[in-house]
């Protein structure tokens, strides 16, 4: 089985092709909120590196958020036409899952910054989700335990006030700031063992909250 896998939620980009659960080649680059030009290339690259053609892929996985609004779009859409030209299913990954399978850890809460103190976290034990929440960094702390693995990019924005509350704080660093796109082909690749894979038509953005734009038109 052969797994084509794109990122697009966060400033990084990346495009990643895997075989029946051994990682190819993968492609990552950040340099900041490119993605609609770059991404397409880095695909064509990757496919490439990895001398597979577009027709031989069985499965099209993408990160589906929480992240960059803009960014969640290009990457759906970009795994969408891909799918539907070449009939094959898709598999949608969130990105605070790929985020903490990177790591390995045993406890992990994985955070993408969403600014003004807030992130979009989840905290994971074991591979498993306990909780996930779009919140103020003060009430997600109450969630997580201190010796959790702090890691993603709201983990290094928002690094001084985890310190404030737990002291000794581990915390992932630059390595774990981003969701990878070989990190969500594994994923997939075990989700496809299992039967979990969807339709084209089933797959949508996983935002955690409404944009900017829409909370300031309702006040919130």
């Amino acid at each position: 089985m052969k797994i084509l896998a794109i990122e697009t939620s966060g400033k990084a980009c990346g495009a990643a092709v895997l075989e029946d659960g051994r990682l190819i080649c993968e492609i990552y680059l950040n340099d900041s909120f490119t993605h609609s030009k770059k991404l397409m290339p880095m695909v064509e690259q990757c496919l490439m590196n990895a001398g597979c053609g577009i027709e031989e892929i069985d499965v099209f996985a993408v990160t589906t958020g929480p992240g960059s609004f803009t960014g969640l779009r290009i990457g759906i859409c970009a795994v969408k036409g891909m799918a539907q030209a070449y009939n094959k299913p898709v598999c949608g990954v969130t990105s605070l899952e790929t985020l903490a399978k990177a790591a390995g850890a045993k406890r992990v809460a994985a955070l993408i910054d969403a600014r003004n103190d807030n992130a979009y976290a989840a905290y994971f034990e074991d591979g498993k989700c306990i909780c996930e929440k779009a919140a103020h960094i003060d009430e997600l702390l109450k969630e997580f335990p201190e010796d959790a693995l702090f890691l993603g990019d709201g983990a290094e924005v928002l690094k001084e006030k985890i310190r404030e509350k737990f002291p000794n704080a581990a915390f992932g660093g630059a390595m774990f700031a981003y969701p990878r796109a070989g990190v969500t082909a594994q994923i997939a690749y075990e989700k496809a063992m299992k039967n979990e894979l969807t339709s084209l038509y089933e797959l949508e953005a996983n935002y955690m909250r409404p944009s900017q734009a829409e909370r300031m038109k309702n006040g919130i």
